[in-house]
């Protein structure tokens, strides 16, 4: 646990300090001191929502249907949806007031896991306090964008399928779901359901809860049965009459508890169970389903030690060089997940072998007790890699996986049990939906065998670095530890190095993101150039370390330069600053050859390389020649024209004699208002300046045209009398029936717009959203959103929707997310 007190944040950087009394940042970072969160807001609370045509806010006429978890963490609300299959993939996810005032909005995107598991997952980062609030009284909605956008945004349409956001029994305990769809003799439109199913193997029971509508007839309307039947293909499980007293338009609940099967709890386990939900009158009034894992996104991870992991805090060893019991250097990682069939799909990665893998099962049980053997993972093993799937978890096993009770253990010649490591569940959201997590191994022998640590790592749409690290290790509790985002100059001799604190913390789990990372930064990221480095303050010692050999960026976050260009910091001195180019580092200021162009110059330029064609200056003689290595024809004198050896040097590159060139001045290109001359006699270098025509204007007033060496007065021009338009009568003002005669709109405040109207919307306690523009046109709104990433250029803090985003993320800014275990 955190400790009690103030919790410091240093601004610029999203970081978690404990004990603000001992610990002081640099003096050009502000420290900010807070109290903790209340527990309150540490505490999991779990909510679920059911999105059906009767259910948005305003309602549809359709036939898809969706149902969606939430798990509200410290203060993150982490969010899982499952949808019907003939509803088209969402496009993104809104989450909105009682009123439809937007509260937060973000666009989905794909990854392995959702496509495997067939869920849309993601996280909505430090939920405002107003909105917590909102969230706990059940005002918040979601809702479901089908629409692509035609921009970096979201359209405003009245599809967009939502629920509301509530609390419901058996949430907690959740190990099952089922989403409920109408059936096709089904005449109610806009139905659906969602059930929350609970299995108990040590006296085999289901315990489900639905929450539903359109199960009734329009003659249903008090005291109303209806069946609920549990079954397989071949046969029924569960058949159960529930009567609902007072039927509901919108969405009703009803909850069902049976002793079942060991047998039928395999069935459910392996999703090859059914739920149906139907009037007992009205039977044609259907909604069924097929039960299938529960709908929460959930990773379940492990660090693979010969520290044993319920063993491996709280000691107090003096020192991590202090001798410990540690039998192999072996090390590894292990994350798994659950399919959409129920099946669990396993990768494990194993390195430093000193002996050869006798043995790899995935087990359950906890501490030294009696272990069970639940999967032999032994032949799916090959060259450090194992990976496939276990397709036959009981519901026990299940139990096991949720409740952090199965390990992975690994047996290395005659020596059981030697490197392990026990799952642990975690939320499927940024940034553990890239496709796989780092391996943190030593990168010396300093560090003591067992250490070892898994980073998921990735870069949001607002080019911020997401992270989360997990560590195994002795001593590792009581130890400041440091992680820094740094490259190692092992790509080419004389490479610059750079070096970045991420976050100070204790123990074996930190979380959370970095704002402003600059473009050297990110095109490091891209090009596999950076590392993650753990450090211990104390020492001032790496202790575990892993290479980010590529990390996929968002388009708005990539690097504006060529692959094998690196740019450089901007902050940095002048002299430190060099030029990746082709596997070779160039100093600020040195000028070569393009490699796949010899017509094209290259320059380094504020720590980035530039390439431009070499221009040809115009000749003036019949025949210009060109020599070998010449880009551009020169007029040569004849006598000299066999002879390539003569010549000039200028900037390190040979010029022919009698040859003439544009020059190349550093920092700005070439030079076209200068011509330099290789004398063909004197084999100097002659420079010849344009001269410009006099002025008949003053100096003043004067100005130089693009591409021109001289300047120019501006033209004198004579302005037409402009005609005067033809008033309108304006006298009498427009009805709201009259402006939505003309193709006007009617938007969420009941203000009526004119057709072809742009205006910023009002968003709750938000204010006037500047970064939103909406239009009328032809009675339908369209809103977009302005991407806050286009704001990380420069000058971009004029623009008042960048002021927002730069408030907004400093605002978030000093903040850390940080476990304990």
């Amino acid at each position: 646990m955190e400790p009690a007190g103030l919790v410091c944040f240093l601004s610029g950087e999203r970081t978690l300090i404990s004990h603000c009394d001992k610990l002081f940042p640099p003096p050009p970072l502000r420290t900010l001191c807070r109290i903790s969160a209340p527990r309150r807001e540490r505490k999991k609370i779990r909510f679920a929502a059911i999105l059906t045509g009767r259910t948005s806010q305003r309602e549809l006429d359709t036939r898809a249907v969706a149902t969606a978890r939430f798990n509200f963490h410290k203060k993150n609300l982490y969010y899982s949806v499952v949808h019907s299959p003939d509803m088209p993939r969402p496009k993104a996810i809104r989450f909105l007031g009682a009123e439809g005032a937007i509260l937060e909005e973000q666009l989905l995107t794909e990854n392995t896991y959702q496509n495997v598991t067939g869920k849309l997952c993601g996280v909505w980062w430090r939920v405002p306090r107003s909105y917590r609030q909102m969230l706990r009284e059940e005002k918040v909605h979601i809702a479901l964008l089908t629409v692509a956008p035609p921009a970096p945004g979201i359209v405003d349409e009245p599809r967009h399928l939502g629920g509301q956001i509530a609390r419901y029994k058996g949430l907690n305990t959740e190990l099952f779901s089922s989403l409920l769809e109408a059936a096709p003799e089904n005449p109610a439109r806009g139905v659906g359901g969602t059930a929350i199913i609970t299995a108990s193997s040590s006296a085999p029971s289901i315990h489900l809860s639905v929450v539903f509508n359109g199960a009734f007839s329009p003659d249903d309307v008090a005291d109303v049965p209806l069946i609920v039947r549990l079954a397989s293909d071949k046969h029924i499980v569960l058949d159960e009459v529930v009567r609902i007293h007072k039927p509901i338009h919108e969405l009703n609940t009803l909850e069902v508890r049976s002793a079942v099967k060991n047998a039928d709890l395999k069935l459910l386990a392996r999703s090859k169970l059914h739920l149906s939900v139907q009037s007992k009158h009205h039977p044609e009034y259907r909604l069924h389903g097929d039960i299938s894992v529960r709908v929460s996104c959930d990773i379940f991870q492990a660090t693979l030690s010969s520290v044993e992991a319920d063993d491996s805090f709280g000691m107090d060893l003096a020192d991590l060089s202090s001798p410990h019991p540690a039998t192999t250097s072996a090390a590894g990682m292990s994350w798994m997940y659950l399919a959409r069939d129920g099946s669990l799909l396993y990768n494990v990665r194993l390195d430093d072998l000193d002996s050869p893998l006798t043995g790899l099962h995935l087990i359950a049980g906890k501490g030294r007790g009696r272990r069970q053997d639940i999967e032999n993972l032994t032949d799916s093993f090959r060259n450090g890699w194992a990976n496939g799937s276990v397709d036959r978890l009981t519901p026990r096993e299940l139990e096991q996986l949720y409740g952090g009770e199965l390990s992975v253990s690994v047996t290395l010649g005659d020596k059981e049990n030697v490197v392990k490591g026990r799952l642990s569940m975690h939320p499927a959201a940024d940034p553990r939906l890239v496709d796989a997590p780092l391996l943190l191994k030593r990168p010396n022998q300093k560090t003591p065998a067992g250490t070892v640590g898994m980073a998921w790592v990735s870069v949001d749409k607002d080019c911020s670095l997401l992270y989360e690290i997990s560590l195994t290790g002795y001593g590792l509790e009581q130890r400041l530890l440091e992680l820094y985002l740094e490259d190692i100059p092992v790509m080419a001799s004389n490479a610059p190095i750079s070096r970045k604190k991420i976050v100070e913390f204790y123990g074996p789990l930190v979380e959370g993101f970095t704002i402003g990372l600059k473009d050297i930064d990110l095109a490091r990221l891209h090009s596999g150039m950076s590392f993650l480095n753990v450090v211990d303050q104390k020492s001032n010692t790496s202790i575990l370390q892993t290479h980010i050999e590529s990390l996929r960026l968002p388009p708005s976050c990539l690097p504006r330069i060529s692959d094998n260009d690196l740019p450089q910091d901007e902050d940095s001195p002048m002299q430190e600053r060099s030029c990746l180019y082709d596997g070779r580092f160039y100093k600020e200021g040195d000028l070569w050859r393009a490699s796949s162009d010899m017509c094209s110059m290259c320059n380094c330029k504020n720590g980035r390389p530039s390439c431009e064609p070499i221009p040809c200056p115009a000749t003036n003689c019949p025949n210009p020649t060109k020599k070998k290595g010449d880009c551009c024809p020169s007029c040569y004198n004849m006598s000299i024209a066999s002879d390539e050896s003569k010549g000039c040097q200028l900037g390190g590159l040979f010029h022919h004699a009698g040859s003439t060139w544009y020059p190349f001045l550093h920092p700005n290109g070439f030079d076209k208002c200068t011509l330099c001359t290789c004398d063909a006699n004197s084999l100097q270098i002659r420079f010849d300046r344009q001269r410009c025509p006099p002025l008949n204007c003053p100096l003043s007033e004067a100005y130089k045209p693009a591409n021109s060496c001289c300047k120019v007065c501006p033209p004198t021009t004579s302005h037409p009398l402009i005609p005067a338009t033809v008033q309108g009568d304006y006298s009498q003002p427009k009805t709201t029936q009259d402006i939505l005669n003309e193709g006007g709109c009617i938007y969420i405040t009941k203000i009526p717009y004119m057709n072809g109207e742009e205006w910023h919307p009002r968003i709750a306690s938000h204010g006037v959203e500047k970064c939103i523009t909406c239009r009328c046109k032809n009675g339908q709104v369209n809103c977009t959103r302005k991407d806050c990433s286009a704001c990380r250029r420069k000058n971009s803090k004029e623009d008042e929707c960048c002021r927002q985003c730069f408030h907004h993320r400093k605002r978030m800014s000093g903040v850390n997310t940080r476990k304990h275990r």
